[in-house]
């Protein structure tokens, strides 16, 4: 952490982070296919000796909770044409060393379409997609010196991939 008399960044304790991740990926049908994961944490600041008050409390920025979940569609009768969805939820964590507030829980939802084909002889793929389609607004991260930064607004973006 950063040294208030001075302003220098030095350790300051040690974080302890344990906990349970879990991640799968797997055909549901022959056409979907779900990408997902969660994890829940416990992190805690120890041995503090330069600051007893924060010795047991969550580290900044870190969430206890957090998960996502990806799918992606082949549409039928349409060759080439996937259609995706994934769904972020990112857990409160605190914004200071004595954990007296937190950054509020966010979920963002994103929505794309791939197109893939051949053009010319190449492979050629055409992308579209919407990151934070609902425009939740939430921050996404937080330093200590140099504040929060708010997390992307809704944005749309497409991109054409041609391999040869």
């Amino acid at each position: 952490g950063v040294d208030r008399a001075d302003l220098v960044y030095e350790q300051q304790g040690l974080e302890v982070h344990q906990g349970l991740e879990v991640t799968a990926t797997g055909k549901l049908t022959g056409r979907l296919t779900a990408v997902g994961g969660f994890t829940v944490m416990q992190a805690r600041i120890e041995n503090a000796p330069q600051n007893l008050r924060i010795d047991g409390k969550i580290p900044v920025n870190v969430p206890e909770r957090q998960a996502r979940a990806y799918f992606e569609y082949l549409i039928p009768g349409l060759d080439g044409l996937t259609g995706s969805l994934g769904v972020n939820y990112f857990g409160g964590r605190p914004v200071d060393e004595l954990n007296t507030a937190f950054l509020p829980d966010a979920v963002t939802v994103d929505l794309g379409m791939r197109y893939q084909t051949v053009l010319f002889g190449q492979d050629t793929t055409f992308n579209l997609r919407v990151s934070n389609l609902f425009d939740e607004a939430y921050w996404s991260y937080v330093r200590i010196g140099d504040g929060m930064l708010l997390g992307t607004p809704r944005t749309v973006a497409g991109f054409v991939k041609v391999s040869f």
